[in-house]
């Protein structure tokens, strides 16, 4: 049995892919700042092996509860880095404030949490991270902020030094670039109505679900996976080819 700790789990992509791992019999160790929400995956997770662990990406000392998690798990076999954030705010309105914030969730924590739990991670060879990128990242975006489609670009760069870095561990670094995705952090910005010009673009006729990006988690996690890393997964029906 593995043990999973993934970020971003009270929600999205994060939800069904801390569902997925458990539902493999995998021991997942789920974060995130909303508890609520961390209450309704173990519900929906109930009979397999789901530990919540509040955490603030935001706030730097709160990893420490990531940790050592981690720390009684007898170490972590996989890391999935899923938790961001992502306003509309137009260009010429982003405040420094809300350019920090969206580094901080979607940048700085992710790598000061990946940092801590390197020492937690098992070097049995099979080991894994797996980051959440974004589509914008790659292309500027489409309605997306610079603050939000610059991080996602610093994410990928992360995942390719990252790679370079754990490969003599044994541990592979690899990462998903979901294009728009009915999520709440994406309805919450563009609601349902605002998501149907972005299925229009796609050439095959629709946006993505938490569900498409969360396969895509898996395999990256998997012994199919096992001689990929420093990749980047484009899961965007064929909105941008690279």
């Amino acid at each position: 049995m593995r043990t999973v700790l993934i970020t971003g789990a009270a929600s999205g992509i994060g939800f069904e892919a801390a569902r997925g791992f458990a539902g493999m019999g995998d021991r997942v160790i789920a974060c995130d700042r909303d508890e609520a929400g961390l209450e309704a995956l173990r519900a929906a997770c109930r009979g397999f092996s789901v530990e919540a662990v509040r955490l603030d990406l935001a706030d730097l000392d709160s990893l420490g509860a990531a940790e050592d998690a981690a720390r009684e798990a007898g170490g972590i076999d996989v890391l999935v880095n899923c938790a961001g954030i992502c306003s509309g705010t137009k260009l010429n309105e982003i405040t420094p404030a809300e350019w920090d914030r969206t580094y901080a969730i979607n940048v700085r924590g992710p790598f000061f949490l990946t940092q801590r739990l390197l020492p937690c991670m098992k070097e049995s060879g099979a080991s894994s991270i797996v980051n959440v990128s974004s589509m914008a990242g790659f292309t500027g975006g489409i309605q997306s902020n610079p603050a939000y489609s610059s991080s996602k670009a610093a994410v990928t760069c992360t995942t390719k030094n990252l790679a370079k870095f754990c490969a003599p561990r044994g541990i592979r670094v690899n990462e998903v670039s979901p294009g728009t995705a009915q999520t709440k952090m994406t309805l919450n910005w563009l609601g349902e109505e605002g998501l149907k010009p972005f299925a229009e673009r796609v050439p095959l006729g629709r946006v993505a679900v938490a569900q498409d990006v969360a396969k895509v988690i898996l395999f990256l996690a998997s012994d199919a996976a096992g001689f990929i890393t420093g990749q980047s997964v484009q899961v965007n029906g064929g909105m941008y080819m690279p």
